[in-house]
């Protein structure tokens, strides 16, 4: 009687189930291709990241020019300073001058910033112990004192400029993003001294954006710029004859190595 358990396997079906496996070499191509593909896209990858970051903290920074045109306008015309000394002999700066405007701490915060330190100097009783992170400082010198700008700048230490005195709104900076972890300032007080090292100073305090910077300009706009572009053609760090007045060649060595660190 037949039995089929007794019937005898073709050669060639077992030649071919060994043949569906996969060679070493085949596997190692596969491999070889997979990291190939990896090492192109994982940099794309982080890029977008980078943009979307980008995208975020512009969309701050535009709220945050909000909150500074109203602030304007609710002081006849006039700047918020770096900082405010009315309140108990305390430097506030200029975060919590705003923040009425904003209602949200949150704003305050790049995305690519990992830092969470506070604006500094502040008597957190007159805000119920409130703290604001910094991602966004401003362009202010201490005083009167604009060492490196190459003139005024708009937001001076505790002193308010009137609007009225910028000769071009558009181009005029006053908020800057910053991406050190390790100070509690809040304006770009780094370079106001032709004492301090520029470009230690500016090139750990630009964020790099794939290369770019976002600023917030006096006419309530907030652009993603290269750091070369803010003193040429025009020098956009302060307030009049942005066309003839030059920063100091630190100044100007600081945003090249600024820029060239963003690479």
């Amino acid at each position: 009687m037949f039995n089929p358990r007794n019937k005898v396997q073709s050669p060639l079906v077992g030649a071919s189930r060994r043949c569906s496996a996969f060679t070493l070499i085949e596997l190692l191509v596969v491999i070889a291709i997979i990291a190939i593909l990896a090492a192109i896209l994982f940099p794309v990858f982080a890029r977008a990241r980078e943009k979307a970051r980008q995208a975020s903290c512009s969309s701050n920074m535009k709220q945050i020019a909000l909150g500074i045109m109203q602030y304007t306008q609710d002081y006849d015309e006039m700047l918020p300073p770096s900082r405010n000394n009315s309140v108990a002999n305390t430097a506030t700066p200029w975060h919590y001058l705003v923040h009425p405007y904003i209602k949200s701490t949150d704003v305050f915060k790049c995305p690519t910033n990992q830092s969470n330190f506070p604006a500094d100097r502040v008597l957190n009783m007159a805000y119920n112990g409130m703290t604001i992170p910094i991602s966004y400082y401003s362009n202010a010198g201490y005083g009167a004192r604009s060492f490196g700008a190459g003139g005024t700048r708009p937001m001076s230490d505790t002193i308010s400029e009137p609007i009225a005195t910028l000769d071009a709104v558009s181009s005029t900076i006053l908020i800057v993003e910053r991406n050190d972890t390790g100070s509690s300032s809040y304006r770009n007080d780094k370079l106001n001294d032709s004492r301090e090292i520029y470009s230690t100073a500016l090139g750990s305090f630009l964020t790099n954006h794939t290369g770019m910077s976002n600023y917030i300009f006096a006419d309530g706009h907030a652009k993603a710029m290269r750091p070369r572009s803010t003193t040429a053609p025009l020098n956009m760090w302060v307030i009049a004859q942005q066309n003839t007045a030059k920063p100091s060649s630190e100044w100007v060595t600081a945003i090249d190595s600024a820029e060239a660190a963003m690479k």
